[in-house]
């Protein structure tokens, strides 16, 4: 019978009854970040009891025949045979006598009857000539015998005594033959001595196939790995009673991994190993690494019980990782933005299998907090897949609530405003504002600020509407309704304006001075003028112009009273008297020069830059009547009208006070009106214009001269109007002289 033969009918004769199990594939990277490799169709069989029957033949000499069963060597093939040098202690019992001879096996071979049977020659102490037998026919004996093999010279009775396991098994290995103590009589067995060994320890013999081409190049193979799967390496042993094996007990505290024996061609690898239930269940129990650095690892699904006399065969065919990206990743349901990472959980399937997540694979995100496209990465993980796959899913904008103040709203052309207030819902959203007619009004992106277009043009309809932007969706709209003008009014500060390329119209009305009852239509005032003409402004980039509106002048009653704003003169009254301040000029200039009001006679303006001026009205005292609404009555002072190439002058008691008014060259200074002077005087102070009006010079009842308009700085068609004659009102239609705070207006005629 082959050897083959042989040990496959063990396998199966010898093995009936024990069941056989097979695991589900399970695996595991070992955590180091090599590549890991799969192991597939692992089984775990328990197979043929590892009995030894041996013949002693006694005569001449003492020899053993071994001639079925297998050895728990190391050896694959479990050959049936001693190893030159191995050692067998005998036991003899005779009553209450008991001695142990040691044999050591001097030469091993084959019977050429049967090549499966192994004859070892024995020797004691060098001598083959004591056959270590009884004589006496009478006599009855039980015999024990045991052996370590594998060259081992240790000869004391293992019963009760702690056994070390050789851990490196690729260069030794631990047997343990044990023969219980069993009776025998000369009688019956004259021709020999047949003992049954029995293997103490248990076998693992290790197969792997490659489903790829080629050879596994294996540099490292080993059971358990010593801190996850520590294999026991000690325990005692208690010599078999009522049955052939013996049991195991006191496992000690040195436990390792072991290192099997490789046999041929790298594909089968065995070890020796205590027998025990192995707590392996879900942990590394078999790792094999490759020269390529790749790593296999076998993980049972439940513990392991391994029995002493048997052996158990491990068939395992490896192969590469599947590719994540072979494999199903469901679809993702949509996301609305809420400032919160979405990590969803999509379904991973490898065929109709679903896979488990943190198992089979591991999930990861990228851009999952903001509206748009994120992204979800399966990568491969247990043993079972490689690489990754990406799966991309929708994060919606957020909707939002925009609500403007107003719906629309007519005004001058605006420059550099803000005409409304935007309500945000959540107010956290962020928005983008744009103008549907940028030439008319513009608007800042980011903040909606209104401001002036890229040129004036006539009156027009600008729709703003802003946007919800980045993480939230939704818009509103504002409508602007321009004219083709600015408009200033007096705010008692300078103004100002940034004019692109064009010819422009400027318009400016003086201020009036202060009536007998605090401007009150019909009293003594002296009333503003009104000046106009074009300017152009040529070359690139915007030319900014300033703008200073003239306030009126006030009435005071035995106090003092400031002048109108830029240039009105102010007046001091006696106690139980009357008088008003003339009124402030109105004009533009591309120079920052306004005037003030005059208390002081030291008070100067720097007219340079002037390029416009309408003259205000003077102030007038107490008096009561009214002349043609303008100059005042016969009884008191009345102011003089303002504007014009000369202001008007004032009168006093009902007559005209020559000289006071301010001309093209003449007056009380360029820019401010008088203040009366000291405090015993009835009278008005002068009106601000491009040369102020004087103080009537009249101690009681005298009104203050008009300021006079300057047009020096404006192309025609240009002109400068006097108080007394009818001018265009900036409401619309005509007026005759300006009442009040003064006004100015820059309109757009061409490009």
């Amino acid at each position: 019978m082959k050897r083959t033969t042989f040990i496959a009918a063990m396998l199966c004769l010898l093995g009936a009854g024990l069941s056989c199990t097979h695991d589900e594939p399970n695996n595991s990277d070992t955590g180091t970040g090599q590549r890991v490799v799969e192991w597939q169709d692992s089984t775990l069989s328990g197979d043929a009891v590892m009995g030894e029957k041996m013949i002693f033949k006694v005569g001449g000499g003492m020899s053993v025949e071994r001639s079925e069963g297998t050895r728990a060597s190391t050896d694959v093939n479990g050959i049936a045979k001693f190893t030159v040098n191995d050692l067998v202690t005998i036991g003899l019992t005779r009553g209450v006598t008991d001695e142990t001879k040691n044999y050591k096996v001097t030469a091993t071979s084959q019977t050429s009857a049967d090549p499966e049977v192994w004859t070892s020659s024995l020797a004691y102490n060098g001598s083959a000539s004591d056959a270590f037998f009884w004589k006496s026919t009478g006599e009855s004996v039980n015999i024990r015998a045991w052996s370590y093999g594998d060259g081992s010279t240790t000869s004391s009775d293992p019963d009760n005594q702690t056994y070390t396991l050789s851990e490196d098994q690729s260069a030794s290995y631990g047997e343990l033959l044990y023969s219980k103590a069993t009776p025998f009589d000369y009688e019956h067995y004259s021709g020999g001595i047949p003992i049954q060994f029995c293997h103490q320890m248990t076998r693992l013999v290790i197969s792997l196939t490659h489903i790829k081409p080629g050879d596994l190049d294996i540099s490292e193979i080993y059971i358990g790995d010593g801190s996850e799967t520590p294999i026991p390496t000690t325990a005692k042993f208690h010599k078999p009673t009522s049955g052939d094996i013996g049991t195991w007990d006191n496992i000690g505290s040195e436990k390792g991994q072991i290192t099997p024996k490789t046999e041929a061609a790298n594909s089968c690898y065995s070890a020796v190993l205590i027998p025990t239930t192995y707590e392996v269940a879900d942990k590394k129990f078999v790792i094999i690494k490759t020269s390529d650095s790749r790593t296999y690892c076998y993980i049972p699904n439940e513990n392991l019980t391994l029995v002493a006399g048997t052996q158990y065969n491990y068939t395992i065919s490896v192969k590469d990782l599947k590719e994540v990206s072979t494999l199903t990743i469901g679809d993702i349901a949509d996301y609305t933005y809420d400032g919160t990472a979405k990590t969803p959980t999509p379904i991973v399937k490898d065929g109709t299998k679903t896979l488990v997540k943190d198992t089979d694979y591991e999930l990861s995100y990228s851009n999952n907090i903001n509206a748009g496209t994120a992204t979800v990465t399966v990568t491969g993980k247990g043993g079972y897949y490689s690489g990754t796959q990406s799966k991309t899913f929708t994060i919606n904008r957020c909707p939002t609530t925009l609500t403007f103040a107003a719906s629309s709203e007519t005004v001058d052309y605006i420059w550099n405003q803000t005409k409304y207030n935007l309500t945000k819902s959540p107010n956290d959203a962020t928005v983008e504002f744009t103008s549907s007619n940028t030439a008319l009004v513009g608007v800042d992106a980011s903040t909606g600020a209104l401001k002036g277009g890229t040129a004036f043009i006539n009156s027009g309809t600008a729709t703003i509407t802003v946007t919800a932007t980045g993480n939230y969706i939704g818009s509103a709209t504002y409508t602007i309704n321009t004219t083709n003008y600015v408009g200033f009014s007096c705010t008692k500060t300078a103004q100002s304006i940034a004019l692109p390329k064009g010819k422009y119209l400027l318009q400016c009305w003086g201020a009036s001075g202060g009536g007998e009852t605090d401007q009150s239509i019909g009293s003594h005032r002296g009333l503003g003028g009104y000046s106009y003409g074009n300017y152009s402004i040529t070359g690139t980039g915007t030319t900014t112009l300033f703008v200073f509106v003239g306030g009126k002048g006030q009435f005071s009653t035995s106090t003092n009273a400031d002048g109108g704003w830029n240039g009105g003169g102010s007046t001091l009254v006696r106690s139980g008297s009357n008088g008003s301040s003339g009124g402030g000029m109105t004009h533009i200039s591309t120079t920052n020069n306004p005037s003030t009001p005059v208390i002081s006679a030291s008070s100067t303006w720097n007219p340079s830059g002037t390029l416009i001026v309408a003259g205000g009205g003077g102030g007038t005292d107490d008096g009561t009547s009214q002349w043609a609404g303008t100059l005042g009555g016969s009884n008191d002072g009345s102011g003089g009208y303002g504007g014009g190439e000369s202001g008007g002058e004032p009168r006093s008691e009902g007559a005209f006070l020559s000289g006071k008014a301010g001309t093209q060259s003449s007056g009380y200074k360029q820019g401010i009106g008088e203040p009366v002077p000291g405090t015993n005087h009835d009278a008005g102070g002068g009106g601000g214009g491009w040369w102020g009006g004087k103080w009537g010079g009249v101690q009681n009842s005298s009104g203050g001269g008009g300021g006079s308009g300057y047009i020096g700085g404006v192309s025609t068609p240009k002109e400068t109007i006097a108080g007394n004659s009818s001018f265009p009102a900036p409401g619309g239609g005509n007026e005759t002289g300006h009442a009040g705070d003064g006004y100015a207006r820059i309109s757009w005629v061409s490009n």
